[in-house]
């Protein structure tokens, strides 16, 4: 049995699953956003991630914002910094 194949299954289920639970979102989301999409987490938690590139973003000098576009939400959901702090979290997803 290739477990490589199995591996890569479930990661696109999971993908899959996020895409469906965020379709109503906006393509590309704020700093706020992403903490609604997260469950409610701190806007501190995202913007250290934000910050020091866990979660990929652009940033508007002109708005002072950070702007990322859905699927790299996702890409953190996905990721194992997420899955390893997140059963620190109150809220998961």
């Amino acid at each position: 049995m290739d477990t490589d194949n199995i591996h890569f299954k479930d990661q696109n289920i999971l993908k899959a699953k996020y895409q469906n639970i965020f379709k109503d979102y906006p393509d590309v989301v704020d700093m706020r956003t992403i903490c609604k999409m997260l469950g409610g987490v701190s806007d501190g938690y995202i913007r250290r991630r934000l910050q020091n590139g866990t979660i990929r973003s652009f940033f508007i000098y002109d708005g002072y914002a950070y702007m990322t576009p859905k699927t790299w939400v996702i890409d953190f959901l996905m990721s194992p910094e997420y899955q390893d702090s997140k059963r620190k979290l109150k809220y998961q997803i």
